[in-house]
């Protein structure tokens, strides 16, 4: 006696459906392996660096704030009171968005990407209170800071210069950051020679910045 036994109608006993999907999943994995393998050798492995906040600011008679560019920044984030404005360049017209006298601003630099690195964006500048009544041509400079030298603790020092509020340090002609010291150390800074200069900064229109010090040169052993 034979039997009948019921298939159901998606029943196959060809198994080449089978093949294929296999075929196609494994596929699937060896691309998805090989895309996370390049994302992790190309992505992953760039170096990752902070940039530094914008430095130097001033702003003119014109009302137009300007500051040192910042090496890799692809922009920066202006922050006016309660408003915040982008520009790709290193100026800035308050005249379109502020209308009160008084303001209080500060700028942070944005990062970017290169083929091998990352920059991170900086923390904010320095807060600029800037005073838009004030006549600019009633301003005096700050004093230029002197007598650099290095410290028992191997940092550059200089005297304190009356209503500064921070001092700007170069070194070979780049900025290298602010400080509201009178010291900056320079165990950070990469081998070789280097001519130091320092600039007293102000926080409004009540003075402009010094003049840049006289050069300090030193190489790195002798740090």
């Amino acid at each position: 006696m034979g039997y009948n036994y019921y298939r159901p109608p998606y029943y196959s006993s060809n198994k080449k459906p089978l093949l294929i999907f296999c075929i196609f999943a494994a596929l699937s994995l060896a691309i998805g392996f090989i895309a996370v393998s390049i994302i992790l050798h190309y992505g992953l492995n760039k170096q990752v660096f902070t940039l530094l906040p914008p430095t130097n600011i001033s702003i003119g008679s014109d009302s137009i704030i300007r500051w040192d560019e910042v090496e890799h920044a692809q922009g920066y984030t202006i922050a006016i009171d309660n408003f915040r404005e982008f520009t790709t360049t290193n100026m800035f017209d308050l005249n379109t968005v502020v209308i009160r006298q008084r303001h209080v601003l500060k700028i942070m630099s944005i990062g970017s990407q290169t083929s091998d690195s990352i920059y991170l964006d900086s923390e904010f500048s320095y807060e600029y209170d800037f005073d838009r009544s004030f006549k600019k041509q009633n301003t005096k400079k700050l004093d230029t800071p002197f007598e650099l030298k290095i410290d028992e603790n191997k940092n550059l020092v200089w005297n304190g210069v009356n209503n500064a509020s921070r001092y700007l340090i170069s070194s070979n002609g780049k900025n290298q950051m602010d400080t509201t010291n009178t010291k900056f150390s320079l165990s950070n800074l990469p081998s070789g020679t280097h001519k130091l200069r320092v600039k007293a900064l102000s926080a409004d229109n009540a003075f402009d910045n010094s003049e840049w010090s006289n050069s300090f040169i030193f190489r790195h052993h002798d740090v």
